[in-house]
């Protein structure tokens, strides 16, 4: 349910143009959205070599891999400067999520939205604080059975 739960968002937030950091990409199947959509660029990542190898594939065969390229580790394989991703989508545990929510927020454009699903409803709460805690607001959460999805947006304060 959470694949399709983001696969939902990444089709409501898509604009034409779009720079999009996918990060746990597995099969690459966001960012094939993501690409399809009309975005610029999609930056995809997973830390599974097997991953990253189907994921590159499917980017070849769905002839997106002139937009999308996938590469393995984390967000420190992100070359270039913070704050240029208008999509960031994390389809991966909430420990993950948690323990790389800084650096998701640091990679999201000021008017940017992040997507993070594969977090049981019972660890949202949580997620959620921890995105407020970096000057994040939620706004959305999806439920689908014991799987929780947020919308996540930095907060703008006026004059910033």
């Amino acid at each position: 349910p959470t694949t399709h739960m983001c696969l939902a968002e990444v089709e409501n937030l898509m604009t034409l143009g779009a720079n999009v950091l996918d990060l746990g990409t597995g099969s690459g199947i966001l960012s094939i959205a993501a690409a399809m959509l009309g975005a610029d660029k999609v930056v995809a990542l997973d830390i599974d070599p097997s991953a990253v190898r189907i994921a590159s594939e499917n980017f070849r065969l769905n002839e997106v891999d002139n937009v999308a390229t996938v590469s393995e580790g984390t967000l420190s394989v992100v070359q270039g400067p913070l704050g240029v991703f208008d999509l960031v989508v994390a389809n991966i545990y909430s420990k993950v999520i948690l323990e790389v929510a800084q650096a998701l927020v640091a990679n999201l454009s000021r008017q940017g939205r992040l997507v993070v699903s594969g977090i049981m409803t019972e660890r949202s709460k949580e997620v959620e604080r921890c995105f407020k805690d970096y000057g994040c607001a939620v706004l959305k959460k999806c439920i689908d059975g014991d799987w929780a999805m947020l919308v996540v947006g930095k907060i703008e304060y006026p004059g910033a």
